[in-house]
């Protein structure tokens, strides 16, 4: 029999159903269900078309002054595979700023001069449109820095979600959520928090609690499954949705596997200063590379996802070209 039911229009990475007999859960039943139709024992469960699966596209937006911000920001993109973007003034806040108590600063006089201050900045985000916007920056004299809201005021994130994080010596961020939401109505405000010092796995458990989190993919060559989890950026979206595709890749530099595919997928390249074993990365716009080792690197890319347990990888993925199958 075909079994069809609603589901509230909306980004979902996954979600789960299970049978139930006279209100008790049938023990074996529940299933999880991800990009495509499943085949249950009882028949077949169809997703309904409002649903979205798969990654999202999220931009990790941040200043900071004395780094710590930075910090949690690059292990918030790094965790997720998202996009990064530092907020820069046009001119730079000077050493001076650090002291906290004298009002001659530029930071002192723009956090107590008039509401409308917003200084200028270089406004090189090429694209603004996201999913989700993480939003960072230290707590500047319990409020959110100036230059925050000038980038706020530069780029319309009006109808999107935006969820703010801080870091500070001891204030908290509920001033500064207060303002940013009276300042800026139209933006989807969801509740932020202090990170100071958030591991990667805090970081990840933080997300998750706002339903943002890696989608599952796999990599199957030969009888092994390889499983892995795509980014949350545009190219992993665009990636997924070609998915599954079989890949006959070659072997180069004794470190990875290549492949060129017949699509352009999106693109925003950086260079990450390592490879790691695992990684699923982009090069140029249509190149799907395999690494199977860490090593260092000055080429740029983009990626696309990671294999969660990459011990075992350059054993499985062997000397020469291989074919790998990428599924969702």
């Amino acid at each position: 029999m075909n079994i069809y039911f609603p589901v509230p229009e909306g980004t979902y990475n996954s979600f789960s159903i299970r049978l139930l007999k006279d209100n008790i859960p049938v023990a074996g039943s529940q299933k999880t269900l991800a990009n495509t139709a499943m085949t249950l024992e009882t028949g077949t469960i169809y997703r309904t078309p409002a649903v979205a699966l798969g990654p999202k596209k999220v931009l990790v937006a941040y200043f900071s002054f004395t780094n710590n911000t930075r910090s949690v920001a690059e292990s918030m993109a790094e965790v997720l595979g998202a996009d990064l973007y530092r907020i820069s003034p046009t001119e730079a806040y000077t050493s001076d700023n650090n002291n906290y108590y004298d009002s001659s600063t530029r930071a002192y006089q723009e956090q107590y001069g008039p509401a409308s201050v917003r200084p200028a900045i270089n406004a090189t985000l090429g694209d603004a449109d996201y999913d989700v916007v993480l939003l960072g920056f230290p707590i500047w004299y319990g409020k959110v820095p100036r230059v925050v809201l000038s980038f706020l005021d530069t780029y319309d994130f009006s109808g999107k979600t935006v969820i703010p994080f801080c870091t500070s010596g001891s204030s908290g961020i509920s001033a500064a959520e207060s303002e940013l939401h009276g300042t800026y109505g139209a933006i989807k405000w969801k509740s932020g928090a202090r990170l100071n010092g958030y591991s990667g796995e805090q970081l990840k458990t933080w997300l998750a609690g706002h339903g943002i989190e890696n989608s599952p993919m796999s990599l199957t060559v030969g009888n092994t499954v390889l499983a892995a989890e795509l980014a949350n950026n545009a190219t992993a979206q665009a990636f997924g949705a070609l998915l599954p595709m079989t890949l006959d890749m070659s072997e180069l530099n004794g470190n990875e596997k290549y492949k060129y595919i017949d699509t352009d997928l999106p693109v925003n390249s950086a260079c990450p200063g390592t490879i790691h074993a695992g990684d699923i990365l982009l090069y140029g716009n249509n190149c799907v590379v395999v690494f199977y080792k860490t090593f260092n690197t000055t080429y740029s890319y983009t990626r696309i996802g990671r294999i969660s347990d990459a011990s075992a990888l350059e054993g499985v993925l062997g000397g020469g070209s291989v074919s790998v199958r990428f599924g969702s």
